[in-house]
């Protein structure tokens, strides 16, 4: 049975910036800013299932699992989620 594969949406409250990666992209970030004993400036917020064959660039919006439940983020947040995943899969993993 194939393991599920995830791509990760994080948010940088901050500078009011998403961005994307899967796991172990996530993981390394999160190690590095520990290493240099640094606060993470980004939270994770959602994630989407990768289907085997990828997730193409017009994905739904639909997909996304958001952690928070409280009802959808607003329109704003979700198209900035959305751009994050889409240059994910464009250019590959960019902090």
């Amino acid at each position: 049975m194939e393991k599920n594969s995830y791509i990760f949406i994080c948010n940088i409250p901050q500078h009011h910036q998403y961005f994307a990666g899967r796991k172990e992209d996530i993981d390394r970030l999160i190690t590095q800013f520990e290493q240099d004993n640094e606060d993470l400036p980004f939270t994770t917020i959602a994630k989407v299932k990768e289907p085997p064959q990828g997730l193409p660039l017009g994905f739904p919006e639909n997909l996304i699992e958001w952690y928070d439940k409280k009802g959808l983020p607003e329109r704003e947040v979700i198209d900035a989620a959305v751009l994050g995943v889409v240059i994910f899969l464009q250019r590959g993993f960019q902090f």
